[in-house]
């Protein structure tokens, strides 16, 4: 959808103009990372990474992958084994911390998860899909990928996990689900750059954006004083430093509002 290509190509610019101090992921049709010519699981310092490594859903709902070469072209991954997913009712995926893929699926209401091989292979993670009873289909993680937040258009609240750091398995954090959307479409998921706060946007500009504080042990979300916002958006994106959300008001361009917020 063009909701969905628009996001694909915001988060490259992304990763070209920070070159790059990590990639931040949303919940899209992909999912998207930034490397260092030696795979996605490099550390700090060094050089720059030369590419970004690509991840899509095919449309026989398999996993594709691909490289964003720091010339601007697209190179395929070879060799490369597309995992299938068990569900057609998928429509964003997101890398945690350069190591796991993680897909939720809301026909099945779990979250499939992988680890990325130094080959960028993926190999699905032990006790994945993980149960995700309120549903979902879009996912977001903080910047340090210690913790998955799943929400959806057809999920009435927000599934929260715990990342294993070495096994990338899926602990529900305490508490989880949370809070119930009067809606029931917690549709747009962002949490900013410094990692403290979870900002949903509904499928409407007229619903207003819930706020979350996220406790740094354990991932647990505490509504904050003053949420609901009344913004006028629905789509939602963190800049890295913390400072700033960005949003626009849907996913089509049906509103006519066709500007991009500021808060």
């Amino acid at each position: 959808s063009s909701r969905y290509h628009t996001w694909i190509l915001i988060l490259l610019v992304i990763c070209g103009l920070l070159t790059l101090a990590g990639c931040a992921s949303s919940g899209t049709s992909c999912s998207l990372s930034c490397t260092s010519p030696g795979g996605p699981g490099g550390g700090g310092g060094g050089s720059p990474p030369s590419s970004a490594l690509l991840y899509y859903l095919g449309s026989s709902s398999d996993v594709q992958g691909a490289l964003f070469t720091s010339s601007g072209s697209f190179a395929n991954l070879s060799p490369f084994t597309a995992p299938t997913l068990p569900s057609s009712q998928v429509s964003s995926m997101v890398i945690a911390n350069r190591q796991f893929l993680y897909v939720p699926m809301s026909g099945f209401t779990s979250v499939a998860g992988y680890t990325i091989g130094s080959d960028n292979s993926l190999t699905q993670i032990s006790g994945s899909p993980f149960s995700a009873a309120a549903g979902g289909d879009t996912a977001v993680t903080d910047p340090a990928g210690r913790f998955l937040f799943v929400g959806g258009q057809f999920s009435s609240s927000i599934s929260v996990y715990q990342i294993n750091p070495t096994t990338g398995v899926l602990t529900p954090a305490p508490g989880s689900p949370f809070r119930s959307f009067n809606l029931g479409i917690a549709a747009n998921l962002a949490v900013d750059g410094s990692g403290k706060f979870l900002y949903v946007g509904q499928t409407f500009a007229t619903s207003p954006v819930v706020a979350f504080s996220i406790n740094q042990t354990d991932g647990a979300l505490t509504e904050i004083a003053g949420s609901p916002f009344a913004l006028g958006v629905s789509v939602l994106q963190g800049d890295p430093s913390g400072k700033f959300l960005l949003g626009i008001a849907d996913n089509t361009g049906t509103s006519g509002n066709k500007h991009i917020s500021v808060f």
